[in-house]
């Protein structure tokens, strides 16, 4: 009778192979030794899919595993021994490669069951540690083998050691933009609960590499690399500390487009009070989530930049553009944009006559209140529609026009919106009005910078 099955390849003889601490026989390489890993035949140690007739394997194959079977345990429990049998389980706290978690019940250790020592069949328990595995599931348990120079997952190469924030590499080696990194606060083991891993989050390469805390001493439980044009990058890997370290990401922008609101979401199987912001962030309208501490008062109609958690759940950081009027612009790479700009803590004033708002122009900036600043070499462009939120559009630096200071009245159109850096040495991002003109939210009538009186 034909039958298929995977199996775990624990042992390797000419003519059978151990699975599950039983010797099954083959045909497949009748009087020839079984070739060494990476040829055409068994290897210890590696997964396989097998078709049985009456007992004996007739044809076989290596199960190629990827990144998509791939967990970090983050914590184990107590060892569980089955009622009247020398095996047990061990339930698991794990973290998957996106960035999903769970608690699992793992049964099989290297391809042998969990008993409380070891032996032929069996895996000691107590060797079953946090790490990265390669998973298979049957029944609903879990088969693990840990990741190292014998199980490279079907990446090309494993190493060791720990990630250097100044280099942004493990090692020598470079890490990949895409590449799965598993980050974790070590907990020491104290009584009967054994060392293990809280506030993981499943993070990429990119955002890795943007971390230059030097401070900070990371762990490393190995890591898998693939070759592109042959070099190697790290493309799955753990950043471990005894420290709890907050990976953000680059700085990103958005427009509110409606009210904020509070609400609730799930942040795993909590729920968690948040700040829900409607936004246009220069291609799609999406809804962030803020935390209480760290939401600063938006309303319809503001600017402003933001990070994002490690676990990119939620908006940090937030901080508000300033209300700008781009009297000129060079649209080159790090060409000058030539800008008034509300003053700091400056509240808009409605001047019934004109139908107009009024703010006061920094007067401490640049020559009489304008300044030009070079853009960033990455500086974002976001098209935006004070007058129709629903009309905000993606632009790049080929939409954006200027405005002419109004020397009769003392006054220049706002038309846009300007964050900086820091120290206020380049422009890194660009809401523009693709009206050319800045309207007050709630009336629609203009908006005008002038001079402080």
């Amino acid at each position: 009778m034909l039958s298929m099955d995977t199996i775990g390849v624990t042992g390797v003889k000419s003519a059978s192979v151990q699975a599950d601490g039983s010797w099954i026989d083959h045909d497949l390489f009748a009087g020839s030794e079984v070739k060494a890993a990476g040829a055409d035949g068994f290897a210890s140690g590696n997964d396989y899919d097998v078709a049985t007739v009456n007992g004996i394997i007739v044809a076989a194959e290596e199960v190629d595993s990827n990144s998509k079977d791939i967990l970090f345990v983050a914590q184990r429990d107590k060892y569980d021994a089955a009622l009247g049998e020398s095996t047990g389980t061990v339930d698991a706290k794990v973290y998957f490669t996106d960035g999903k978690s769970d608690v699992v019940t793992v049964n099989k250790l290297e391809g042998k069951k969990l008993a409380s020592s070891a032996g032929e069949k069996y895996t000691a328990e107590s060797t079953f540690v946090p790490g990265l595995y390669t998973y298979t599931v049957s029944g609903g348990q879990y088969s693990l083998k840990a990741i190292n120079g014998n199980n490279k997952a079907g990446y090309d190469d494993y190493g060791t050691g720990v990630f250097n924030p100044d280099q942004g590499k493990y090692g020598a080696t470079s890490v990949g933009d895409d590449a799965v990194i598993f980050t974790g606060t070590k907990v020491d083991a104290a009584g009967d609960v054994p060392m293990h891993y809280t506030d993981v989050s499943v993070i990429s390469g990119e955002k890795l590499k943007k971390f230059e805390d030097d401070s900070v001493a990371f762990d490393s439980l190995g890591y898998l690399m693939d070759k592109v044009s042959g070099i190697k990058y790290v493309m799955v890997a753990t950043a471990l500390s005894s420290t709890e370290v907050e990976f953000t990401s680059d700085q990103m922008y958005a427009y509110v487009i409606d009210s904020p609101y509070e609400t609730q979401i799930k942040d795993g199987e909590e729920d968690v009070d948040v700040w829900a912001i409607p936004v246009w962030n220069g291609e799609e309208q999406v809804v962030l989530y803020a935390e209480p501490d760290e939401y600063i008062r938006l309303v319809k109609g503001d600017a402003f930049g933001y990070e994002l958690s490690d676990d990119d759940l939620y908006s940090v950081n937030l901080e508000k553009a300033t209300m700008t009027a781009i009297t000129g612009f060079q649209n080159k790479s790090e060409g000058l944009v030539e800008f008034y700009a509300l003053g700091e803590d400056t509240v808009l004033t409605y001047n019934k006559d004109n139908k107009a708002w009024y703010g006061d122009y920094d007067s401490t900036l640049g020559t009489e209140g304008k300044v030009s600043i070079e853009m960033d070499e990455d500086v974002v462009f976001i098209g935006i529609n004070s007058d129709n939120y629903a009309s905000c559009e993606t632009i790049t630096g080929n939409n954006v026009k200027t405005v002419s200071y109004d020397e009769v009245n003392d006054v220049v159109a706002a038309n846009s919106y300007i964050m900086t850096n820091n120290d206020g040495s380049k422009v890194l991002a660009i809401f523009f009005d693709t009206n050319n003109s800045l309207v007050n939210k709630e009336k629609g009538d203009p908006i005008y910078l002038c001079a402080a009186e």
